[in-house]
C-alpha cells in the first residue's frame, strides 16, 4: 500500500557513507571492515580517488599488495600528479611496501 510522502522520505532517506563508515573502521583498525566499506564506496562512485586510495591503503596494511597495486593505479589515474604524504605513517608500519612498487612505475610523488 503507497502512503504519501513515502517517495518523500525515500528521497530524503540518509545514503550510507561507506567512505565515512571506513574511515572509522580504519581508524580501530578493523581493516577487513574497512576493506569492504572502502570496496561499496568504490562501487558506489568508481570516479572517487579518495575511495580508491583508502582502499588502496586498508588492502597494504591487511598486507595485501597484489589487491592495494592496482588500487593505488586507479588512484592515480583518477587524480594524475597526486602527491601523498608519508607522515600519517606510524614509525613501526611505514609507508606500505607496495608505495615502492607503484611510484617508480608511475612516475608520481611519495613525499615524506
Amino acid at each position: 500500500m503507497w502512503v504519501p510522502g513515502m517517495l518523500a522520505l525515500l528521497l530524503f532517506w540518509p545514503a550510507t557513507d561507506y567512505e565515512a563508515e571506513g574511515l572509522k573502521a580504519l581508524g580501530a583498525k578493523q581493516y577487513e571492515q574497512a576493506a569492504q566499506l572502502f570496496s561499496q564506496a568504490v562501487q558506489t562512485d568508481p570516479k572517487d580517488y579518495a575511495a580508491h586510495f583508502h582502499l588502496a591503503l586498508t588492502y597494504s596494511l591487511l598486507g595485501k599488495d597484489a589487491e592495494a597495486i592496482p588500487e593505488y593505479q586507479k588512484t592515480l589515474d583518477l587524480k594524475p600528479g597526486l602527491r601523498i604524504s608519508t607522515h600519517f605513517f606510524t614509525a613501526e608500519s611505514g609507508p606500505p611496501r607496495a608505495f615502492g612498487t607503484i611510484w617508480p612505475v608511475t612516475g608520481s610523488k611519495c613525499i615524506g
